[in-house]
């Protein structure tokens, strides 16, 4: 729960804000390897954007079905995601909006969230459909005025995601979150101990050049 997820107050916020505006309607959120942004989107993100009434939809985009395949049944990707999601399937190929639009609600905000979305990288399938994945995500948000888009992914990946993303809509935001800092760190291991009753002094932490606790 977010009030024991602590050194991720300031993203948390800024994420939140980009989310609920009309500005903006994709954020691209990446960081190195090991960051914390799954952990930052499982805990404080998702309560702090529930709290404020939003609908979350969230998966991974894992490998496509092996029916999915056939280009009769639509593109692999967006059949693999409304699986993932447990939604119904549109009545016809690409139409990611049909499915999306069952679960959201014109007075609140829907936000899917693709986390490690550069897993799409090692998926079978052609530069093409993958780019395709991406016009549907872009075709869901003009088709529905209440969603928004959250994807994340290693800081590696960024030039591959950003040419794929290029299909998504021009209001799209790109976030770095970068590693805790020292402060960050030691809030994140005081204030859930803290909660517990349990008092860390930071003389017990040791910080070498790499940022990297022991």
């Amino acid at each position: 729960r977010r009030h024991a997820f602590f050194g991720r107050e300031k993203e948390c916020g800024d994420l939140v804000r980009l989310l609920t505006t009309e500005r903006c309607r994709t954020v691209l959120i990446y960081s190195p390897s090991g960051a914390g942004k799954s952990s930052l989107l499982n805990t404080a993100l998702r309560e702090a954007l529930t709290e404020r009434g939003c609908r979350i939809l969230a998966t991974r985009l894992r490998g496509p079905l092996g029916l999915a395949m056939d280009p009769d049944f639509g593109n692999p990707y967006t059949l693999a995601l409304i699986a993932n999601l447990g939604l119904s399937p549109p009545s016809r190929p690409t139409d990611l909006a049909e499915s999306i639009k069952e679960v959201t609600d014109d007075d609140c905000y829907t936000v899917l969230v693709l986390d490690q979305v550069e897993e799409i990288a090692s998926l079978p399938g052609s530069h093409d459909e993958k780019a395709a994945f991406f016009i549907e995500v872009r075709e869901a948000l003009e088709s529905l005025p209440r969603l928004r888009v959250l994807l994340t992914f290693r800081e590696e990946q960024l030039a591959y995601i950003q040419r794929l993303a290029a299909e998504l809509r021009a209001d799209s935001q790109v976030y770095e979150m970068g590693r805790l800092t020292r402060e960050e760190a030691i809030s994140a291991i005081r204030g859930p101990a803290a909660l517990c009753g349990v008092t860390f002094h930071p003389d017990g932490i040791s910080w070498n050049n790499k940022t990297k606790l022991h």
